[in-house]
């Protein structure tokens, strides 16, 4: 806790402030008792900012909606007085993100606890229609009597509406889920988060590429998570919840049943006994990438092989045909053309159009050229077309 500023409130609404423990974005939260109870203050800023007073009347709508031992629940509110105010039970411990920072990662036991602790919170959430949107380390106290998750400030509550400015991105990146910059408000955007705040509790860092921005998006769209460093229970558990995809995520419900499950069998030889079942659920997501990519790249060999296959056989028709080779010998182009019967006939004799084969002379060939026989339909060489075009030549 930090000390009073000088423009600091001395009270609101018979709650005597004694310090400071926090500052958000909107708002500063102070440490306030009346009688021998004590309360988290939260106070606007700026009271004129009419996104600020939005906000507060979110959270406190939010608030009243919940009642749950793992969430900091409001005991007093005016949002009419001239600096508006709403108070929380007061949580006496760190942060997550304190603990982590000062005193180290949490043992296995204790990890599954906050697990524990956390989607019970989040169950109790989404099932009264309220998506938190901004799990994180800092907005998770390891209190004296349970752990607690707090700052609904910018959680949306079913039935209501908020504007956001085109663009904006609501909640803390590190954390966020793949679905987060899509402006949507889905329970599963909480499991994902709790997750990652989960893997900071079992590691002390991020999960993802982090050394830009824009680095850090896409590792959280594309990269799998680097979860070396934790134990073989810890990575099984949240496999699943780490999931791309939110329709194939586990709901905080069952991720809340699995945490107590492994805590009831922690220590037994059976301990994993209902797990197997969790843990496939991560393998197979693994195993369908895994296949996808497989037969995505043998569909892609084959396609290239039929398209050799094609052009082999094209090039072949092409260029192996039974005149390639005279061709390729005298280099000469060969024109195709049916001749007319001359006008000259012979009495009682009947002439029929004749395939004649031209090629066109080079400047060393002879102008004069012979064509050759002809087969007729039946097979044979018709004999008198071959006399009657001789004479031709000849008379010609």
């Amino acid at each position: 806790m930090e000390p009073k500023k000088e423009n600091d409130p001395d009270q609101l609404g018979g709650w005597q402030i004694s310090g400071r423990l926090g500052e958000g974005g909107f708002g500063t939260v102070f440490l306030a008792q009346k009688g021998a109870q004590k309360a988290a203050i939260k106070i606007i800023r700026d009271s004129s900012e009419g996104e600020g007073i939005e906000r507060f009347q979110l959270e406190i709508a939010a608030l009243k909606k919940l009642n749950d031992p793992y969430i900091a629940k409001i005991v007093d509110s005016d949002l009419d007085a001239n600096v508006p105010w709403f108070a929380t039970e007061f949580v006496n411990g760190p942060t997550l993100e304190e603990k982590v920072k000062y005193e180290g990662i949490l043992e296995e036991l204790s990890w599954l606890n906050l697990a524990s602790n956390l989607f019970h919170a989040l169950k109790s959430s989404h099932a009264a229609g309220v998506v938190h949107k901004d799990v994180k380390p800092g907005n998770i106290i390891l209190g004296e009597t349970g752990n607690k998750l707090i700052d609904f400030g910018i959680a949306h509550v079913s039935g209501q509406t908020r504007k956001i400015s085109i663009g904006e991105f609501e909640g803390s990146r590190p954390y966020s889920s793949p679905e987060s910059s899509t402006g949507k408000s889905l329970p599963g955007m909480d499991v994902f988060s709790a997750a990652v705040t989960l893997a900071f509790a079992g590691l002390g860092r991020t999960i993802w590429q982090s050394n830009s921005e824009l680095q850090l998006m896409r590792s959280i769209n594309e990269d799998e998570p680097d979860l070396t460093g934790l134990t073989d229970l810890q990575r099984d558990f949240l496999l699943p919840l780490l999931n791309k995809n939110v329709s194939e995520r586990p709901t905080s419900e069952a991720a809340y049943s699995m945490s107590l499950k492994l805590i009831e069998n922690y220590g037994r030889n059976d301990a994993i006994r209902g797990f197997s079942d969790w843990v496939r659920r991560s393998k197979s997501r693994k195993n369908k990438k895994r296949d996808f990519i497989f037969y995505f790249g043998v569909s892609i060999v084959g396609i290239f092989l039929i398209g050799s296959l094609l052009s082999g056989f094209q090039n072949y028709r092409l260029f192996d045909s039974p005149f390639s080779n005279s061709q390729q010998t005298t280099n000469k182009p060969t024109t195709y053309s049916q001749v007319s019967p001359s006008p000259t006939t012979t009495p009682g004799v009947s002439r029929s159009p004749i395939t004649k084969i031209t090629e066109t002379p080079s400047p060393s060939a002879s102008k004069s050229t012979i064509p050759k026989p002809v087969p007729s339909s039946s097979g044979t060489l018709d004999r008198k077309s071959t006399r009657l075009n001789s004479s031709h030549a000849n008379i010609s």
